[in-house]
């Protein structure tokens, strides 16, 4: 790991917050390049691994902070508002993979034949053919 890299975890530990902590280690004023570089270290493995291992040391484990958060959904709170509670459940929601936050799937098909050389039959069959693994694909999203 990289001593900006080891900074950046410092900072975001700090912060909380990926822009703030690469506007402060990496050279760049730009926050649109700070977020990128924020969310390329978010997703690096080692780095990943650093900050589970320092929130855990300080006791805020996955499950301490689901744990919370279940409370919270399910408390009825004098002071707290309705839209804490529904805050609290959509992040339930996120833990659990149930909410759909920003999931995207790309596909790419590459569908190469000389078409030219076939005869009709063949083609409709080809098409079909593609058009069959096409639906598979999107029936396993």
């Amino acid at each position: 790991m990289t001593t900006k890299q080891k900074l950046f975890i410092k900072k975001y530990l700090e912060t909380g917050n990926g822009t703030q902590a690469a506007l402060e280690v990496y050279n760049t004023n730009d926050p649109n390049v700070a977020k990128v570089i924020a969310s390329e270290n978010l997703t690096k493995p080692n780095i990943r691994e650093a900050l589970e291992v320092a929130l855990s040391s300080q006791g805020l484990t996955l499950d301490v902070i689901a744990g919370n958060i279940g409370n919270l959904a399910n408390s009825k709170p004098e002071k707290v508002s309705s839209d804490a509670i529904l805050k609290a459940n959509v992040e339930l929601l996120k833990l659990h993979g149930a909410y759909p936050d920003k999931k995207s799937y790309q596909f790419s098909v590459s569908a190469r034949a000389d078409i030219r050389s076939m005869t009709f039959q063949e083609a409709k069959m080809a098409l079909e053919k593609l058009n069959r693994n096409i639906d598979e694909l999107l029936t396993e999203v």
